[in-house]
């Protein structure tokens, strides 16, 4: 059964920062539809969620329409599927906005394990599959923190080969700890530091 205080936090939180985030993602969209027109600016991707259920996830676009089907589900600092203007709306999550509706509707949580693609599902132990599986997945988690811009630590190679090699058993670990140690206030935690460690990473960013 759901818990409660988690249901609480989601609605309470999301329904307080709509005068904040709605605007916000509208602009987003605007100017995807802009600089990128011909195609919805609304991208929906289908993830693993609870109990392993197909989930649909939606981000406003930073790719060319059709992207998943001319490259990997990781994505490189250069990769050239990004639209004008993608970097920045990914650094500051501006694409995940629309994933608050999600929130609305009780099929995502603000804090949980990020919903995977299949094919790294894929890659779980059952122990991970049971454990990381067993909650709803969220927006925002320990991996957020820990890797706030990952296209900048994938830098400009084989991307796919440095997420695999590099970031997916560390990401898996941390998704792990969440589900085992989750209460309120670490949830609280996370939402807190999440806006502080996007704007140091675009701090980072400019003195690069």
């Amino acid at each position: 059964m759901a818990l409660v205080w988690k249901r609480a936090l989601d609605l309470a939180v999301t329904l307080l920062f709509a005068p904040v985030w709605v605007p916000v993602m509208l602009l987003g969209m605007a100017f995807v539809a802009l600089v990128s027109p011909g195609a919805s600016p609304i991208y929906v991707s289908r993830r693993v969620g609870q109990f392993g259920r197909d989930i649909l996830i939606p981000k406003i676009r930073t790719m060319v329409p059709d992207a998943d089907k001319i490259g990997s589900g990781a994505t490189a600092r250069n990769d050239p599927r990004f639209i004008p203007g993608a970097r920045f709306l990914r650094a500051t999550k501006i694409d995940e906005m629309p994933q608050f509706l999600s929130v609305l509707k009780g099929e995502l949580s603000l804090v949980g394990p990020r919903p995977e693609l299949r094919q790294y599902v894929d890659l779980y132990s059952p122990e991970d599959r049971e454990i990381i599986l067993s909650v709803r997945p969220g927006i925002f988690d320990l991996g957020t923190l820990a890797f706030t811009d990952l296209q900048a630590h994938l830098g400009e190679g084989d991307a796919e080969a440095i997420f695999l090699e590099k970031f997916a058993a560390k990401k898996i670990e941390l998704r792990r700890e969440y589900v085992t140690q989750r209460s309120f206030w670490g949830d609280v935690v996370i939402l807190m530091k999440t806006p502080v460690h996007i704007f140091a990473s675009l701090l980072a960013r400019r003195k690069a």
